[in-house]
Formats: C-alpha cells, structure tokens, sequence
C-alpha cells in the first residue's frame, strides 16, 4: 500500500482542537490515560498476554507524554513541567524510564518527529 508523505507529516495549527487541548492537561494527557485504561479492560486477555499488554500500554502511554513534553519543552516550559506533573503518577518509575528510552531511541535512529512537523 502506498501513502503520499504528505498524509504521513504532522500538521499543527492554531486552530486545531489538538492545538487547545494541548492547553487543557485532562483533555490532552489524563483522558488519554482513562482511555487506554477502559480499552484495556474489554480486552479479552488473561494470564502473561494479559499482564504483557498491561506493561506495554504503560510504556506507551510514559512514551507519548515524553513526546507531549517535548513538544511544549521550547514554548512553555511550565506547560512541559505540568504534563509531567500529571502523566508520572500514572505509571511505575519503570515504566516511566522505559518509554523515555524508546522515546530517546526512536530520536537518535529515526529523528525527532518535532523536526518534521509542519506547521501551517
């Protein structure tokens, strides 16, 4: 299947409801972790699978508020610093440490996706 790299760039802008919930910490970084949450919950998992998954999920979610956080790092520090504040609780230090690695690797090997945007 092939995907024009116009489809694969990140846009941002002003007006975007991504761009005001990026102002609103529930909206942008706590319901996204009830919602994975609920979703992990009607998964119909058990055992190793089910305890697999569990940590993953915890990774990825320390993984994308590292990503949030970098994205706010440059114009609103404090902004950064709040997101941190309220995705850390959420995940064992572990977990935490763990996507900040992947979110460190996939910088080094693959670049920053902040490089790529495309602001509009």
């Amino acid at each position: 299947m092939f995907v024009p790299d116009v489809l694969l760039q990140i846009r941002r802008h002003p007006f975007s409801m991504t761009k005001r919930n990026e102002e609103n910490i529930q909206s942008w970084v706590l319901d996204e972790w009830e919602a994975i949450q609920h979703a992990f919950g009607l998964m119909d998992q058990s055992g190793l699978p089910r305890w697999l998954r569990r940590q993953k999920l915890r990774c990825m979610f320390a993984a994308r508020s590292k990503v949030k956080m970098q994205q706010m790092a440059d114009e609103k520090p404090d902004h950064a610093q709040r997101i941190y504040e309220s995705a850390r609780p959420n995940v064992p230090w572990l977990h935490w440490q763990l996507g900040s690695v992947a979110v460190i690797l996939r910088d080094l090997f693959f670049g920053s996706s902040l490089k790529k945007e495309q602001w509009q």
